[in-house]
C-alpha cells in the first residue's frame, strides 16, 4: 500500500482591507496513491472547537473543492463518497487519524489534497447439497477483534443472497475478513461459534442472561419460582451456519483479503442440513446423586471457545440449556463428532468427554463435586484501605477456559476487615476482580457503571505458593491455604517521543505498552495512547514491571490486542522497566504496515 506523498500548503493572497479577516480554503480530493480526481465527493470543514457546525462542499469533476468566507482557526477537513473509505487531511495511512489545518486570518490556503482509498467487495454463490441455488440466505462479513486476548468475530456487514443464490458484500474497507452463510431456515439450530455450541434459550429476569435461574449460594433453590421447562426434544436434522471455506467451526474459518478496488470472487458456500443425534443425560451432585436442578449444560468442540456469544448471527437460543425440572435431565441434538459437555451451578463445574457417532448417546452423567469455601484476605500495598474501597470489589471464580453460556453467578464481597469467603468447587478457574480485573462470563447484581479506581492495580493473587493471578487456580478439594489478594497503590509513568524513520517527530501514532512474555496473558496490563502533533506521548497508571513499548503507524485501532500481532513485531518494540519512583522517557521509532 503506497504511503501518502508529502502535503503542500501554500499561504498567500492576503485580501486587502484591515477589516477583512475571513479566510478561504481550496483543495482536491484524489484517489489514494495517485493524482486521479474524485468527483461528487462530500467535503466537510469542521472547526476543532466542540459544538461547531461543519461547512459542507461538493467536489467538481476535477475533484476540486472551495470554501470561502470562513472564520480563521483550526479545522479538520474530511471527505466521504460511496465506494471509498473516509478521507481526512493529514492522513498517512487509510483509516488513520488526520491532522488539524490552520486557516490564518484573511488568507487563502490552497493546494490541500484529500486522498481517498477505494473500497472492495466479496462475492459468491450459496447452494444446497444438491447444487441448487439458495435464495435469501444470510451472508455475513466479520472482522477479528482481540479485546480479551482471544479472537472474537465481530459483524461488519450482512446481505441476503438473491434468487440465483448470488450475494455481494460491497463497500468494504480494504483489510482481512471472515465470511459465513446460513440457510434461511436456520433459527434455533446449533452453531459452533469459536468451538462453542449455541442451543436452548428462553427468557429470564430483567438484566439476566437468557434462561438465568436465581438460586442461593449453597446450591439449588428448589423453593424459588421457576419458569416452566420449555425445551422440546431436539430435531433430528438441522441447518448450521457455514464459515468459509466449508467449516461449521469459527476457529477454522479462513481469512479473505480485500484489496482497494478489488473483489474477492467465488467465495461460495454449500449449506446442507446435518443429521443430529440425541445426547441424553443427567446432572447430579456427586455427594448424594441428587439432581442438580439449577444446572446449565453447554457443549464444546475440541477447538476451543469464544468469550462472546452475543451476535444475533447465531439466532435465538444462543446460550447454554437448563436441565429439566425436577430430575436434572438434559437432552441435546449434536452432529457426529467429539465434544466436551460442561455443566455448572455457581462456581461448581463438571465436564465429561462425549463421542457422537451414527447413533444416539444415552446415560451421560455430569457429576458436580462438593461445594466448599475458600477464605481470603485483601490488602493494599503501603496503606490501609478504606471500607468503601474494599466494598467496591466483587470477586468471582470464572471457569478456565471460559465456557459460553455458563456464567459465574456466585460472588464474594470484601468485608471492612479485608476478609472474604469464596464459594468454590473442583476445577480450574481464573479470578475476576471487578472493577480492576473484569473477566467475561460473570453475572453479579446490577451496579452503576464506574471506572476502575485510579492509581490501583492487582499486584498479586496467591493461594499458598501458587501464583493464581498469572497461572490460574486449580482446585481438587477444600484447602487450608488462604487466597491472598494484594492491591498495588504505586504506579509508574512512561512518556517520550515518536519518531519516523528520518528521526523526525511524528504525531497521531498509536503508542502501545504490552507486558513482558511472562505476563502477556494479562490483557489488563496492556495500555495505549496516541502521540500529539509534536510526537509526544504519556501513559500514566502503569503497574511496575517489565514491558515492551511500541509505536504503530497505520494500524487499525485495537489490532495490537492480537497476541500474534504483537509477537510478530516483538523485535520492533523497546523493552522498558516501569517503577513507581522514577518516570521513564523513551524514543520510539514508528512501525509501519
Amino acid at each position: 500500500m503506497r504511503r501518502l506523498p508529502a502535503l503542500i500548503v501554500l499561504l498567500g493572497l492576503t485580501e486587502p482591507g484591515a477589516a477583512q479577516q475571513v479566510s478561504s480554503l481550496q483543495g482536491r480530493v484524489v484517489r489514494w496513491g495517485s493524482s486521479e480526481p474524485i468527483g461528487r465527493a462530500t467535503v466537510e470543514l469542521l472547526r476543532v472547537e466542540p459544538g461547531a457546525a461543519p461547512y459542507v462542499a461538493k467536489t467538481a469533476g476535477d475533484g476540486a473543492f472551495v470554501f470561502t468566507n470562513v472564520p480563521p482557526g483550526q479545522y479538520r477537513v474530511m471527505s466521504t463518497r460511496q465506494g471509498y473509505v473516509r478521507g481526512e487531511y493529514g492522513q498517512r495511512w487509510p483509516n488513520g487519524v488526520g491532522t488539524p489545518l490552520t486557516l490564518p486570518p484573511g488568507q487563502v490556503v490552497s493546494n490541500v489534497p484529500i486522498p481517498m482509498l477505494q473500497t472492495g467487495a466479496i462475492s459468491g454463490v450459496v447452494r444446497d447439497q444438491l447444487g441448487r441455488p439458495v435464495g435469501n440466505a444470510e451472508v455475513v462479513a466479520f472482522k477479528a477483534t482481540y479485546g480479551t486476548g482471544r479472537r472474537v468475530l465481530t459483524r461488519v456487514q450482512a446481505v441476503p443472497s438473491d434468487d440465483r443464490g448470488e450475494y455481494r458484500l460491497f463497500w468494504l474497507t480494504p483489510g482481512r475478513y471472515f465470511v459465513a452463510a446460513r440457510h434461511p431456515e436456520l433459527s434455533t439450530s446449533p452453531i459452533r461459534f469459536g468451538g462453542i455450541s449455541m442451543g436452548g434459550g428462553g427468557g429470564g429476569p430483567a438484566g439476566a442472561p437468557p434462561r438465568y435461574q436465581s438460586f442461593s449460594t449453597g446450591g439449588d433453590n428448589a423453593a424459588s419460582s421457576r419458569a416452566p421447562f420449555d425445551q422440546s426434544a431436539p430435531d433430528r436434522e438441522k441447518y448450521v451456519a457455514v464459515y468459509y471455506p466449508d467449516t461449521t467451526d469459527e476457529t477454522a474459518a479462513g481469512a479473505i483479503d480485500v484489496t482497494p478496488g478489488g473483489e474477492a470472487r467465488a467465495i461460495d458456500f454449500i449449506v446442507a442440513p446435518q443429521t443430529l443425534h440425541r445426547v441424553k443425560g443427567r446432572v447430579v451432585y456427586e455427594s448424594n446423586n441428587e439432581p442438580a436442578m439449577s444446572a446449565r449444560v453447554q457443549w464444546i468442540t475440541p477447538t476451543g471457545m469464544s468469550p462472546d456469544d452475543g451476535d444475533t448471527f447465531m439466532g435465538p437460543g444462543g446460550r447454554a440449556i437448563s436441565v429439566e425440572c425436577c430430575d436434572g435431565t438434559f437432552e441435546l441434538g449434536l452432529p457426529s463428532g467429539s465434544y466436551t459437555l460442561a455443566a455448572a451451578v455457581n462456581s461448581i463445574v463438571a465436564r465429561t468427554a462425549v463421542s457422537v457417532g451414527d447413533t444416539d448417546v444415552e446415560g451421560v452423567i455430569l457429576a458436580l463435586g462438593r461445594s466448599f469455601n475458600i477464605k481470603g484476605t485483601m490488602t493494599f500495598e503501603g496503606r490501609a484501605p478504606t471500607a468503601a474501597e474494599l466494598a467496591a470489589f466483587q470477586i468471582f471464580l470464572v471457569t478456565d477456559p471460559p465456557v459460553n453460556g455458563l456464567f459465574a453467578t456466585g460472588y464474594s464481597s470484601v468485608l471492612p476487615s479485608g476478609s472474604f469467603t469464596v464459594s468454590a468447587g473442583r476445577g480450574d478457574f481464573r479470578i475476576s476482580l471487578s472493577p480492576l480485573l473484569d473477566l467475561p462470563n460473570t453475572f453479579g447484581p446490577p451496579r452503576p457503571p464506574a471506572p476502575a479506581p485510579k492509581g490501583l492495580f492487582v499486584k498479586s493473587i496467591r493461594l499458598g505458593n501458587a501464583d493464581v493471578l498469572n497461572r490460574g487456580l486449580h482446585l481438587d478439594a477444600e484447602t487450608p491455604d488462604t487466597l491472598e489478594i494484594v492491591i498495588g497503590t504505586a504506579t509508574g509513568t512512561l512518556s517520550g517521543t515518536v519518531l519516523n524513520q528520518n528521526r523526525q517527530p511524528l504525531g497521531n501514532v498509536s503508542v502501545v505498552i504490552a507486558p513482558d512474555a511472562a505476563r502477556r496473558s494479562r490483557t489488563d496490563l496492556m495500555k495505549s495512547t496516541a502521540s500529539d502533533a509534536s510526537g509526544r506521548f504519556r501513559i500514566d497508571g502503569l503497574p511496575p514491571g517489565d514491558y515492551v513499548a511500541f509505536a504503530f503507524d497505520g494500524v487499525d485501532d485495537g489490532e495490537w490486542s492480537n497476541p500474534e500481532f504483537i509477537a510478530a513485531r516483538e523485535s520492533g518494540g523497546k523493552a522498558v522497566r516501569i517503577d513507581a519512583t522514577t518516570p521513564l522517557s523513551v524514543e520510539l521509532v514508528a512501525l509501519t504496515p
